[in-house]
C-alpha cells in the first residue's frame, strides 16, 4: 500500500513528524513531501508553500495512494485537490487547536478556524497531540471521523541523558518558536532580577533571530545569552544536556495553550533537565507524577 505524506515544515527539526513517518513506514510505502529548508517567513514562506503545493498536486494526480497523511493545517489545505481527484483516506495530524474556549478566546484567528472547518469536511481521521485536544476536536466537529492522539515524544534511538550537576554559570534554555504567548520577555525580566550570573540560551528558527535579539537587547543588562538555530534532534538533545534548566511558558489564551503538550516538555525531560513552566494542566499532571519540574503562576 502507498501513502502520501505532506509536511509544510522541515522534517529534520520536527520530532513529531518523524515519529508519525516512522510509524507509517511499517505499513506503507511512503512518498514524503516537505520543505528542504525552513522558509524565513513572509514571501519566502509563500514561495515554499506554492512549490510544495505543485509537487503534491503532481504526485497526488499521477500517483496511486491508499492514504494521504497531512501534518498541520497548511498541509491539509494544499492536499485537498489531490485528495479530491482520488478520494482516498485523508488523515489530518492537527498540530494546533484553533477552537474557541467558553469565553470566546483563541490563540488563533477566525480565518484559521474557517479554513480548518472547510478542510475537516473532507477528513476521515484526526490525530491530535494528546487526549484532551482530541476530545475538544471530537466534541466540536462531531462523529463520522476517527479520532486518536500521538504524544510529542522525541524520535531518537538513544537512552535518556543524565544531568549530574550545575554549570559554574547556570544555563537556562528555551527552545522553540518565539511569540507573544511564549513568555520570553518574562524569562529575561526574571533573570535580570537575579544577582547570580546566568547564561540564557535560546534555540529558535533562524528567521526569528533578529526579532529575539531586539527583545533581549531591550531588557538584558548584566546577564549573558546565546542564540542558536534549530538543529536536528540528536544534536538538540546533546545541547540540552549541557544546560541546567528548561523553560516552558504559554499564556492562557484559548484551548490551544490551555491543553498544550509541546515537544520541548519531553525533550527537556529526555535530556535530563529540570524545568520551570506555566501552570497548564498537562504540565501539573506530569510534575505530580515525576519530580522533574515546577510550575510558576
Amino acid at each position: 500500500m502507498n501513502c502520501l505524506f505532506v509536511l509544510t515544515g522541515d522534517i529534520r527539526y520536527d520530532s513529531r513528524a518523524k515519529r508519525s513517518l516512522s510509524y507509517l513506514k511499517t505499513f506503507f510505502h511512503v512518498d514524503t513531501f516537505h520543505f528542504n529548508e525552513r522558509p524565513q517567513g513572509g514571501l519566502s514562506y509563500l514561495k515554499a508553500i506554492l512549490k510544495l503545493y505543485l509537487q503534491v498536486l503532481k504526485a497526488g494526480i499521477k500517483g496511486h495512494y491508499d492514504l494521504i497523511y497531512v501534518v498541520g493545517l497548511p498541509s491539509l489545505l494544499i492536499s485537498l485537490i489531490p485528495y479530491l481527484t482520488r478520494r482516498k483516506i485523508l488523515i489530518y495530524d492537527a498540530r494546533e487547536l484553533y477552537l474557541l474556549d467558553s469565553k470566546g478566546q483563541s490563540t488563533y484567528s477566525t480565518t484559521h478556524r474557517v479554513l480548518e472547518k472547510i478542510g475537516m469536511n473532507f477528513v476521515n481521521g484526526v490525530v491530535a497531540a494528546n487526549q484532551e485536544r482530541m476530545e475538544q476536536m471530537k466534541k466540536y466537529y462531531g462523529g463520522g471521523k476517527k479520532y486518536t492522539y500521538l504524544q510529542n515524544i522525541p524520535h531518537v534511538a538513544v537512552p535518556p541523558l543524565k544531568h549530574e550537576q550545575l554549570n559554574a554559570v547556570p544555563k537556562i534554555v528555551y527552545q522553540g518558536e518565539i511569540g507573544k504567548s511564549r513568555g520570553i520577555d518574562k524569562l529575561i525580566e526574571a533573570c535580570e532580577k537575579v544577582e547570580r550570573k546566568i547564561e540564557l540560551n535560546f534555540v529558535v528558527p533562524s528567521y526569528q533571530k533578529e526579532t529575539l535579539e531586539n527583545l533581549i537587547n531591550q531588557q538584558i543588562r548584566h546577564q549573558s545569552y546565546q542564540i542558536k538555530p534549530f538543529m536536528p534532534q540528536e544534536q538538540l538533545l546533546k545541547f540540552l544536556g549541557e544546560c541546567d534548566l528548561g523553560y516552558v511558558a504559554y499564556e492562557f489564551a484559548g484551548p490551544n495553550n490551555l491543553y498544550c503538550e509541546p515537544n520541548k516538555l519531553y525533550e527537556y525531560a529526555f535530556a535530563g533537565l529540570k524545568m520551570i513552566t506555566s501552570p497548564q494542566p498537562k504540565f501539573k499532571n506530569v510534575f505530580s507524577r515525576y519530580p522533574i519540574g515546577a510550575c510558576f503562576s
